[in-house]
This record gives C-alpha cells, structure tokens and sequence, in this order.
C-alpha cells in the first residue's frame, strides 16, 4: 500500500510518500531515516493514477526503451553527482516519470529500498531494461562507493553502443536493398523464366550440362511446395533444438559462446568490446581502493560470455 506522511526531519517539517504493506512497517521505515511522524493516512492508488487508463485498460506499454533507460540513467546520474542521496533521485525521477514502464520502474526500485534491498538488486527485476552487465556496473559502484561515476560510464558506453549501431545500419542499409533485389530478381527467374527454357531443351531431347542442370534442380525445389514446407520446417527445428541445448546446457552455451569470438570481422570486435568493459570496471574499482581479487569477482560479471568468465575465474 502507499501512504502519505507529515512529520519532522532535523527539526525542519517534510512530506512525502511511502510504499510499505501496512501501517506498522510504514512507520518503521519513516523510523529508519529519522523521521517524526505527525501524520500517516493512506493514499489510494497514489501511483497507479499517474498511468493513464481507458475503460479501465493501460495506454502505453510497459517497455522500457533503450533511449529511455539512457535518459533516467543520465538524470539519475546527475542526481548523484550532486550529492542527492539514491531514494531522494529516484523519488524525484518517480516524480519525472511519463511512460508506464518508467513509472513501475521507479516505483518498485523505492519499494526495494524502502525493505532494505541494494539499487542493483532491485534492477534485477527488469532484465529487459537492464541486462547482466548495467546491474553488474551498478553493483560495481555501490562496492566501491562511486555509483555516480559507473552511471556515468555506463551512459557513456551506452551511447557509444547507439552510434555504432547507427553508423553498421547505415553502412548495411545500400547492401541490404541491393541483396534484396537480387534475391528478388534470382526468385523470379527461378520459378518463372527457368522452367521455359526447362520445356525448350526437354523438347530438343538433349542432355544437360551440370551447372545447367544444378539450376533446373533448384528451381524444381522451389516450385514444389512439399519440399518447401520441409524445409522451412527443418530450419525451425534446427534453431528450436540450438535454442533449447543452449538453455538447458552449460557446454552447448560455452560452445556458442567459442563461435562467436570465431566469426570473421564480428568476432574481433566482440571480444574487444568486452575487454574494454572489463577494463573500465576494473580500473574504477581499483582506483576506489576495491582489493584485486574482489575487483576482477565484480568485472567477471560484466560480461555473459562464459569463455571470459571462467578466464576470469583462474586468474
């Protein structure tokens, strides 16, 4: 339930709202920060209301984008940096707040720190906003005491990560419209031009060469739905089974994970990537007085790829 208090702090008069699951625990959370509670009245639906309904339906989705998790982690960053303590940021950012998914965020981060729960423990309920390696630079700067610092790196790579994509989608996008057409172009003719020439040297009663042939072959496959259908079914199953064994096991995952670093242009720059991470993280760590040992436990988080971590591990 959330409630709306009056009361004293420092000796000066303050006001705001508090998540708890009942009266009591409410006023043992007010309690904790040194508050003295005058006032403490319920206050219905007090968050919900902010997310705009219709005929009792949400507007809005509940994802957070990544340019939105961008600009909270900015602010809250700011926040920090001017020496805002983490409930305070984050209840000014619920405050801030426009979109659904923004405003649960929020509002369950408070709730988390309201029962005790670490910041980076409560991003851990969003791992579609948040994934392994933002939580784990969180983590990062809450053990070394710099949270403001990580945020801010955390942006940076952020929108280093938006200008890479950008600038591969724009390099891709000529390629892609040029693969496309030929695709296109190659389809066509398969189904609809090689069969006519099929006919003409059918009639003639002569043999065909093997690239020829080859041709008239695939063209036979495409105009025939049944072996279409197979193999369509085939590479869904295929993927489906990659899927599965890469969830369920540990060495199909850490086979995939070998490949990766393996593909040509990509794997380089994946491997790259993550020992620029690790290097940011544990150069912060260590400069904040963090023990070697602790600081390369913290940045074998960073990253998911099981062939880093265990590397990690050893050292």
């Amino acid at each position: 339930m959330n409630y709306s208090y009056q009361g004293l702090f420092q000796g000066k008069q303050t006001n705001g709202s508090i998540e708890a699951s009942d009266r009591n625990t409410a006023l043992g959370l007010l309690q904790r920060q040194n508050i003295i509670v005058t006032l403490l009245k319920t206050k219905k639906a007090a968050v919900d209301s902010e997310i705009q309904t219709f005929m009792g339906m949400q507007l809005g989705s509940d994802k957070i984008k990544e340019n939105d998790v961008l600009v909270w982690t900015r602010k809250l960053q700011t926040m920090l940096k001017s020496n805002l303590p983490v409930m305070e940021a984050l209840t000014i950012s619920r405050k801030q707040a426009k979109t659904p998914g923004l405003i649960k965020l929020n509002r369950s981060l408070v709730e988390d720190l309201n029962n005790g729960l670490a910041f980076s423990e409560g991003l851990k309920k969003f791992p579609k906003g948040f994934d392994d390696s933002y939580v784990n630079m969180v983590r990062a700067g809450e053990s070394s005491g710099t949270l403001a610092k990580f945020l801010g790196k955390i942006c940076e790579l952020m929108e280093k990560k938006a200008k890479i994509i950008k600038d591969i989608k724009g390099a891709l996008s000529y390629p892609i419209i040029l693969l496309t057409v030929a695709l296109g172009v190659t389809g066509v003719m398969l189904v609809k031009v090689v069969p006519v020439f099929q006919e003409i040297y059918g009639s003639m009663g002569v043999g065909l060469p093997g690239s020829t042939q080859t041709i008239v072959n695939i063209s036979e496959f495409l105009r025939d739905p049944s072996r279409g259908g197979v193999m369509v079914l085939l590479i869904i199953t295929i993927i489906g089974s990659i899927s599965f064994l890469v969830k369920r096991s540990y060495k199909a995952k850490k086979l995939l994970h070998a490949l990766i670093l393996q593909i040509p242009v990509f794997g380089p720059l994946v491997i790259k990537s993550i020992y620029a991470k690790l290097s940011l993280v544990l150069a912060n760590l260590l400069s904040s007085g963090v023990s070697i040992i602790e600081a390369l436990e913290i940045s074998s988080r960073v990253t998911t790829n099981i062939l880093v971590r265990e590397s990690l591990t050893r050292i």
